[in-house]
């Protein structure tokens, strides 16, 4: 696959189908399998289902199984990104609010990546350095360090 895309340039995509059996469970599930070589290298996927076509049509599961991925990385924004797990008040309209006020958030996010231009990438010479210092305000050793001597 390596030697094609060298040869044509072009991302190439491969789908296979497996048996898989993890050891709690009672039978074996049908697992697809992406490998794929593109520009950035290769990359290596599996997903593990019980749709009947998977044998019939792999990529069709697996992009499927993507696009359900992709909605679930929503709902991990809202509970972690946005604190929208955190329904802690014992009054029931309280949390609802609290609630309506995350999904709004989330909803003004998304909206937001449609409208505005992709970020521009990322100028790795700027990135600190492992071994410059942590970041946030001064400790007292160095603001120690930093006054003049008098």
């Amino acid at each position: 696959m390596t030697e094609q895309f060298a040869a044509t340039r072009q991302e190439q995509r491969l789908f296979t189908v497996c048996s898989y059996q993890a050891n709690t469970w009672d039978r074996s599930r049908t697992g697809v399998i992406k490998a794929e070589c593109h520009a950035a290298g290769t990359n290596r996927r599996a997903v593990v289902t019980n749709r009947l076509g998977a044998t019939i049509l792999p990529q069709g599961v697996y992009d499927e199984y993507v696009q359900r991925g992709e909605s679930e990385n929503r709902n991990k924004e809202l509970k972690i990104d946005l604190c929208g797990e955190r329904l802690s008040d014992h009054r029931f309209v309280a949390n609802l609010f609290r609630l309506l006020m995350h999904a709004t958030a989330l909803n003004l996010i998304i909206r937001l990546r449609r409208e505005l231009p992709d970020a521009p990438p990322e100028d790795r010479r700027c990135a600190p350095r492992p071994d410059a210092e942590r970041p946030g305000p001064p400790t007292g050793a160095e603001l120690r360090r930093a006054q003049p001597a008098t």
